[in-house]
């Protein structure tokens, strides 16, 4: 409904979920691309980001093979990944309807393997693709962002413990605080400025020292 807004009036309405600005652009964008009511084009599209994201899994599955001293052929495992992956019932079940967790899965996956190899090669292209792709995610969902939030948390804390230096240390500290203070500052926004509706941090703020717990388990 959003989208179809958005295509009709040609602005983005403020108002309803802070987290539903991205996919209702992207839904619009699409439509308007091929002249077809958003409506029409949701399901393709998730059934495209869908399909990238068991793509993803078979890069990643043959990078993984290659990289070790398996005996196996890198094909074949990446294919098996891909169709596990497929027909699993949890990846099923956020990715068989229309909804924009399933952009967040893909995003988190890109932002995960993107940040590792920022870290690992210091190449400013993995530095700016990861930077790119967080900045989208609070405007997408609110709880996808918790969740990436605490993958670049574990990431940087891995990183950082196994090549430990000031400029690791610096580098990590700016990404994975820069992310969580874009979220707070985005989502403190978007309640107190616009009339915004911020679903899920209630999950969070209610039990603030259970996520902590969660956060430092992780990080250990």
């Amino acid at each position: 409904a959003r989208a179809q807004t958005v295509v009709a009036t040609g602005t983005i309405p403020l108002t309803g979920r802070a987290d539903q600005l991205f996919f209702s652009t992207l839904l619009a964008t699409v439509g308007l691309v091929v002249d077809a009511d958003p409506l029409r084009v949701t399901q393709p599209v998730a059934t495209a980001v869908g399909a990238g994201i068991c793509l993803f899994g078979v890069a990643i599955a043959r990078q993984v093979v290659t990289e070790s001293d398996i005996s196996v052929n890198p094909s074949f495992v990446g294919i098996a990944a891909a169709g596990l992956l497929a027909i699993e019932g949890l990846f099923l079940r956020r990715t068989s309807v229309p909804d924009e967790d399933i952009v967040g899965l893909l995003f988190v996956i890109l932002v995960a393997v993107a940040l590792h190899y920022a870290y690992r090669t210091g190449q400013l292209r993995w530095y700016g693709i990861t930077g790119i792709v967080l900045g989208f995610f609070p405007l997408l969902h609110t709880f996808t962002s918790f969740i990436v939030a605490l993958v670049i948390t574990g990431l940087t804390a891995r990183h950082v413990s196994r090549n430990l230096s000031a400029r690791s240390l610096v580098s990590g500290l700016v990404i994975a605080g820069g992310f969580w203070g874009w979220i707070a500052a985005y989502y403190w926004t978007a309640a107190t400025l616009l009339p915004f509706v911020i679903p899920y941090v209630d999950r969070v703020t209610a039990y603030p020292g259970l996520f902590v717990a969660w956060v430092i388990v992780l990080v250990v």
